[in-house]
């Protein structure tokens, strides 16, 4: 914030000097003013004498508002302030919150040892977490979903928590994109999904179960009975069962209601007993660490949260849940203000975590001052009646904890690993916390049970990948009956006489390798070393490096990097064998024009032309793509135009799947490129619907590619060269604007796109299932003009 004042060099330059609040006072009680009374904005949103409740509830009917943590954070960096030198008859009521209440050593009983681990990463906030492992038990942390720095994010990110570089296998198909959801770990019954939000005012009810083991995937399980954000999520101890409580269900809403998830049987509602905490979202949700007495019964704590009233609450409650019966009950009891350890306990959006008998309350924003973010509470609760409350003890060295607000937070070998976090300062921009923090805790006996949770070193944390997620009811891929896996056709291979017969093929529309292709003495000149001649060691070029000894490279999780190296050294790494891929670009004007061989590269401008029978491809011409691969993968992707690729040296197979396959390849919307393993998926179930093409090109073949054909590459010897010719074989329909690489899709598809969102939008305040059965309709609309009905 400050740096955003320095930025329009307008300082406020009393802060360095009066940095808090109690100063602030102190300010003006030294120029003589008698009475001062002082509140930060938050504290004047919690004041009667500013905000009556009623205010504050019919601000959420004019604006869908879900910047909690924001709101909260800004208010503590701005004051109301009123001075008065002369006596006040009606005092005005002041929050005593701005004497600033250093921490005893009773509270500071926790020691806190702190890594960071500084990953590359995408910036993510407000999604959530799971774990998992591979067959030889390495572990890893999946951070999935959330807000990042283009919306909500349809990814995960893959960190290995024992340094290891293998990638585990995780679905590439699950839920659709979302924030503010929970994940909650099942045991043997996987990874429970709730909820969420797209926006304030779409609210999110449906649920995925992640399974572990061989067969990783989201299966979607039963819904929730209403939409739910922000609600609070627990594992039962001791068991397979989730409580849901609380939570919004629409941007002027929320829920008072609990909700039992049971694997086989869905979701049960509460009957709800005692002192009900009523509507509430953003709580603090967890169990009770005394041990199990009777079968079915369970216990805990229920803190915090924000209620009807807009302010963030400070009652406490012991539940007992009884799911003996056909209906559980939830009992509330709520705690004597006199029995509270601290105020602490009041917060919103924290993270809860166990570690061994206690649970770690991180982050979120809290009624006092003192939260904002960048503490951490120790929770015990040693018998169902009592509880205990410690804060966390400082760095070493004087390290402040990370900024954990919309964190993603998951223990790992006795410590918790904090991922991802930040907040927007409204205009002033956005703070994202960034790396990996990894933290270690040692403790005193003090009452609060075991306290040594320090293992012998922190585990290696890495960062593996990015990996979206394609979501759609529809894009499972589904088993034709009676067929174990796709039967793969061979692409024929033609001689090409005349440019008739050429046209011929344009028309039919389906590929075909063109064995006799003259496209010049290529095929007999550009070894390596003519190549290196040519175009000069020391040319700078920008390949892709697999980061990771991988033989795939995907475009979509971003397994490469990009490298700016002399073309003498990328040439000899692929000769070598080595995991790198060169897609030439404009030597001019790399980001606003598409390749030409001729003119980026006319050292070997003589030695490749299209041969005659293509010359109606020659006059449409778009681009011509040198490409240079060492032994790699390539992704599935389609391209728009129609394209002919020649194999200039080095043997190549090609799988190509016609257009209609399209919705059993996991290509997400707008995407032109899948994570689909093709090579390695082909020969089993999962491919059975599809209907694939095979090719296999050694120097001299030229395949046609017509154009929305999903296909990927695999170099079958150590390097290979060839040279891509795209051409516009429509007359018109591509899109207006810049098209470096001729993948841009039709206008048609991009106009529908934004007429899809706008109609979307236009169902929003419906109800969920009404929003689902007239879309759904639409939808069937659409499948018949797709099948000209």
């Amino acid at each position: 914030m400050l740096s955003h004042f320095d930025k329009l060099k307008t300082p406020p330059k009393s802060v360095s000097k009066y940095p808090t609040l109690a100063k602030q006072v102190s300010r003006f009680t030294g120029l003589g003013y008698s009475n001062v009374n002082i509140w930060d904005l938050w504290e004047a949103w919690s004041s009667a004498k500013f905000v009556s409740s009623s205010e504050r509830a019919a601000l959420d009917i004019i604006e869908p508002f879900d910047e909690w943590e924001e709101f909260v954070l800004f208010g503590r960096h701005y004051f109301v302030l009123h001075a008065s030198a002369t006596y006040q008859q009606e005092k005005i009521p002041v929050s005593p919150k701005y004497n600033h209440r250093e921490p005893s050593e009773k509270e500071s009983i926790f020691h806190v040892s702190m890594v960071k681990h500084d990953v590359q990463t995408s910036k993510r906030r407000f999604g959530d977490v799971l774990a998992i492992t591979d067959p030889t038990g390495a572990a890893y942390a999946v951070h999935i979903m959330g807000l990042g720095t283009a919306g909500r994010e349809e990814s995960y990110d893959i960190y290995s928590l024992d340094g290891k570089m293998d990638m585990p296998s995780v679905p590439i198909t699950g839920p659709p994109p979302r924030m503010c959801h929970s994940i909650t770990d099942l045991g043997d019954y996987g990874m429970l999904l709730v909820g969420g939000r797209t926006s304030p005012a779409n609210t999110l009810s449906d649920c995925w179960v992640l399974n572990k083991g061989s067969l990783c995937k989201w299966v979607p399980t039963s819904s929730l009975p209403i939409p739910l954000f922000r609600h609070a999520a627990v594992r039962l101890r001791g068991s397979s069962l989730a409580l849901i409580v609380g939570g919004k269900t629409g941007p002027a809403t929320m829920s008072e209601d609990c909700y039992v998830f049971h694997a086989t049987k869905g979701w049960s509602k509460c009957e709800i007993l005692g002192e009900a905490p009523g509507p509430l979202f953003g709580a603090v949700l967890c169990n009770s660490h005394a041990r199990l007495t009777s079968d079915g019964i369970f216990t805990g704590l229920l803190a915090g949260g924000i209620g009807q009233d807009g302010l963030i609450s400070s009652k406490k409650y012991r539940w007992e849940l009884d799911n003996n019966d056909s209906q559980p009950t939830i009992r509330f009891i709520k705690y004597e203000e006199e029995l509270d350890q601290l105020e602490d306990l009041a917060v919103f959006g924290a993270k809860t975590v166990d570690l061994e008998l206690q649970t770690l309350v991180c982050g979120g924003v809290g009624a006092s001052s003192e939260s904002q973010g960048q503490s951490i509470l120790i929770v015990h609760m040693p018998n169902n009646d009592a509880y205990a409350v410690s804060k966390m003890g400082t760095c070493p060295q004087g390290e402040a904890l990370p900024f954990m607000v919309g964190s993603a937070i998951m223990e790992a070998e006795g410590s918790i690993v904090i991922l991802g976090g930040g907040a927007t300062c409204f205009s002033m921009g956005t703070f994202w916390e960034t790396g990996v923090f990894q933290l270690s805790f040692k403790g005193k006996e003090d009452g609060l049970g075991s306290c040594g949770f320090t293992r012998q070193g922190p585990p290696k944390v890495r960062f593996l990948a990015s990996q979206r997620i394609i979501s759609s009811t529809r894009r499972t891929v589904p088993q034709e009956a009676n067929l174990e896996k796709a039967t793969v056709a061979t692409i024929p291979r033609i001689r090409l006489e005349n440019p008739a017969q050429f046209e011929d093929i344009l028309r039919t529309g389906l590929p075909v390798i063109i064995s006799n292709a003259n496209f010049g003495d290529c095929v007999q000149k550009w070894t390596p070393s003519y190549m290196i001649d040519q175009i000069g060691y020391n040319t700078k070029v920008v390949a892709h490096e697999c980061k990771h000894d991988h033989d795939r490279m995907d475009f979509n999780s971003k397994n490469f990097r990009y490298i700016t190296e002399p073309f003498g050294t990328v040439m000899e790494r692929a000769e070598a064998g080595e995991r790198i891929y060169l897609r030439a670009l404009s030597r001019d004007k790399p980001s606003e024009r598409p390749a030409n061989i001729q003119d980026d590269f006319p050292e070997l401008a003589e030695d490749f032309c299209l041969p005659r029978e293509l010359d109606s491809a020659n006059q449409c011409l778009f681009s011509s793509v040198l490409r240079v691969s060492g032994r790699i993968n390539m992704w599935l992707h389609y391209d728009v135009m129609a394209n002919v690729y020649a194999q200039v040296a080095g043997s190549k197979r090609m799988v190509l799947f016609p257009p209609r396959d399209v919705e059993h390849l996991l290509f997400a919307p707008g995407a032109s490129s899948s994570s689909l393993d093709v090579f390695s998926e082909l020969e089993t179930s999962r491919m059975a619907a599809t209907h694939p093409y095979e090719a296999v090109l050694g120097p001299g073949d030229m395949i046609f590619l017509p154009p929305c054909w999903p296909h990927a590459a695999a170099t079958l010897t150590d390097w290979g060269i060839a040279v891509n010719v795209f051409f516009r074989d429509l007359e018109s329909g591509y899109a207006i604007g810049r098209d470096v690489y001729g993948n841009r899709d039709l206008a048609a598809y991009e106009k529908g796109r934004l007429e899809v969102a706008r109609m979307g939008k236009s169902f929003q305040h419906l109800p969920l299932e009404t929003r689902r059965f007239y879309l759904k309709r639409l939808a069937e609309e659409l499948e018949l003009t797709a099948e000209g009905v």
